[in-house]
């Protein structure tokens, strides 16, 4: 991803080439709604591309479907996933709903399945929301040491 930097002292266009799209994966918690508000700022400073994405998975309704012999179908579960996230938006910045892009799909194996769908998405930046606690790494920092894309961890509140 090549951003127009032109111009524009260096460090500046660093910034926007590292903010220019923006990948949050969410799963609708505090600090969940943290990242994607760091993200939207992020937006509204450097005019960067946001994306959110959620990994779909099988709920308490799904398996009880799937008792009856109607189980949701993978593509049923990510249409499902994709409507969760543009409510989501709606709701916390409407706004800007109709600039930001919704991604999901299932999930097979989380840390993979976030690396691919960013890079498959181009992502220059990926906001992640993350809790410390204890000797051992939370998901967010094993993502962190796992990914070659840049990530911004935005801690619980409180933190």
């Amino acid at each position: 991803m090549h951003v127009a930097t032109e111009g524009i002292d260096p460090t500046v266009a660093t910034a926007k080439e590292l903010f220019a799209r923006v990948f949050v994966p969410v799963d609708y918690t505090t600090s969940s709604h943290r990242a994607v508000g760091a993200a939207l700022e992020l937006q509204r400073a450097f005019g960067s591309k946001v994306c959110i994405f959620q990994l779909a998975e099988e709920g308490g309704d799904d398996e009880f479907l799937g008792g009856l012999g109607a189980p949701r179908t993978p593509g049923e579960l990510v249409e499902i996933a994709r409507g969760r996230l543009h409510r989501f938006i709606d709701n916390i910045a409407p706004e800007l709903s109709g600039s930001v892009e919704v991604r999901a799909r299932v999930i097979v194996k989380p840390m993979e399945d976030i690396h691919d769908e960013a890079h498959r998405w181009g992502a220059t930046l990926v906001v992640v929301a993350t809790t410390f606690e204890g000797l051992f790494r939370s998901p967010a920092e094993r993502l962190v040491h796992r990914f070659d894309i840049p990530v911004l961890l935005i801690p619980a509140s409180g933190e």
